[in-house]
């Protein structure tokens, strides 16, 4: 016949401990008083057990259990022997990857190198071509930016003030107002209810977020136009240069 043993009351306590570190619960105020009572502890010092068995927890998670360890010794070897097998041949792989790197860097380094002096050679040549051919490349930028590049200029600095417009914070401080105020200027619209000496002015808000809301709807159109008088601006430079100013180039 066996023979129960009986659990002291230290070991039921501990156990319950360990319980409680597990679950992550807590303990109920009565299990609190057993347990001190059990362990001849105080409060603080039970809560210095329940971290101590935190840890035990946790480390015992990390332990893992005998046939764990002896599977990841088993790992622990095995990539050993894979990695003495392949470590050579991988070496020199790695060495005759990077050494492939390293020349097409410098090559491409060579490379824009030259492209760099070509293009700066290009430029030189252009300022020595004849004076009256020089007169008429400027002449023909300046119709290009009157044409072109200022129709661009006014469709970026428009796209600019739209965006100031959406991240102005209306808040009815004089920085606000001021910013509205230019904004006023130039459209002759009225946003801000301005009152006598000693009151503050006020921001219409629900006029000026219409406001905003229009210009809103413009910035694909004035994108548009940006790009094309910009694109069209930059092809006629790049025509009058090879027109005017390539005497020399090849």
């Amino acid at each position: 016949m066996t023979t129960k043993t009986k659990k002291s009351k230290i070991e039921t306590a501990e156990e319950l401990l360990q319980t409680v570190a597990e679950s992550g619960d807590d303990l109920t105020f009565e299990q609190r008083i057993e347990c001190c009572n059990a362990l001849g502890c105080s409060d603080s010092e039970l809560d210095k057990e329940l971290r101590r068995f935190a840890r035990i927890v946790q480390q015992r998670k990390v332990a893992g259990t005998r046939q764990d360890r002896d599977r990841q010794d088993a790992e622990v070897s095995r990539l050993f022997k894979v990695l003495k097998d392949r470590k050579p041949e991988l070496e020199k792989q790695i060495a005759k990857l990077q050494s492939e790197l390293a020349k097409l860097e410098q090559d491409h380094r060579l490379a824009a190198k030259r492209a760099e002096e070509m293009e700066a050679a290009v430029d030189n040549l252009r300022t020595l071509a004849p004076k009256w051919r020089v007169a008429e490349f400027n002449q023909r930028k300046r119709a290009a930016t009157r044409k072109y590049r200022e129709k661009a200029l006014r469709a970026e600095t428009e796209l600019d003030r739209i965006e100031a417009c959406q991240n102005l914070t209306v808040d009815d401080g004089q920085k606000c107002i001021d910013f509205i105020g230019t904004i006023e200027n130039t459209t002759g619209k009225k946003f801000v209810e301005r009152r006598g000496f000693g009151h503050r002015s006020t921001v219409d808000r629900a006029a000026w977020q219409a406001y905003v809301t229009e210009q809103v709807a413009r910035i694909p159109k004035l994108e548009e136009i940006h790009g094309e008088n910009l694109d069209a601006y930059n092809e006629a430079i790049d025509a009058a240069e090879v027109e005017c100013l390539d005497v020399y180039v090849d």
